[in-house]
């Protein structure tokens, strides 16, 4: 008796544990392939905007994505989605970044500062949700960080979108570098 009970416990607890996605939703995750037809600095399934393929630095392989803080406002960076999630589902999304020495990221003389940070947007939710890595706002001495953001998708979501962002202010500068990026799907 005392082992079925013990056998019991043991499915419940196996039953209630989370299941993981193994298969990485991000393609071209670290921008080695680039888009067919179009010229080396853009990226195979990404969108672009203020942001370009740089064979200049990476995490690993030859290519990473480079983004800039500059001395105006608005976002730069890259977005790739939309991937379809049902609300209630955990979304993990990682990337390492960098910003070297010579050109870190953040504040200018002139007192701006640019932040960069990766996001998942949950698509179909009135208003737009997103969350957000922590930020970085400084140079990283050239070094790679791994930064991390998870949510759970809102009562509404239908894809979630996944963001490589630098924000600028006027008087922003320097340069950010993206890299092996991965996001998974967690059934809850």
């Amino acid at each position: 008796m005392r082992y079925i009970i013990l056998f019991f416990l043991i499915m419940v607890l196996f039953v209630s544990m989370p299941v993981k996605a193994e298969t990485n939703l991000i393609s071209n995750p670290g921008f080695e392939e680039m888009e067919v037809g179009a010229n080396q600095e853009d990226a195979k399934d990404w969108n672009e905007w203020a942001g370009k393929r740089s064979d200049l630095y990476s995490h690993s392989g030859q290519w990473s994505l480079n983004s800039w803080g500059a001395d105006t406002t608005g976002d730069c960076g890259a977005w790739q989605g939309d991937i379809p999630v049902t609300p209630g589902e955990r979304v993990v999304f990682t990337a390492y970044l960098m910003s070297p020495n010579e050109t870190g990221i953040g504040r200018s003389p002139l007192a701006g500062k640019a932040e960069a940070f990766i996001e998942i947007e949950w698509r179909g939710t009135e208003p737009l949700q997103s969350v957000e890595s922590n930020h970085l706002t400084d140079t990283t001495n050239g070094e790679w960080k791994q930064y991390s953001v998870s949510g759970v998708a809102p009562q509404g979501t239908i894809a979630a979108r996944f963001v490589c962002k630098v924000i600028n202010v006027l008087g922003s500068r320097g340069d950010v570098y993206f890299d092996d990026l991965k996001a998974e799907i967690f059934s809850e």
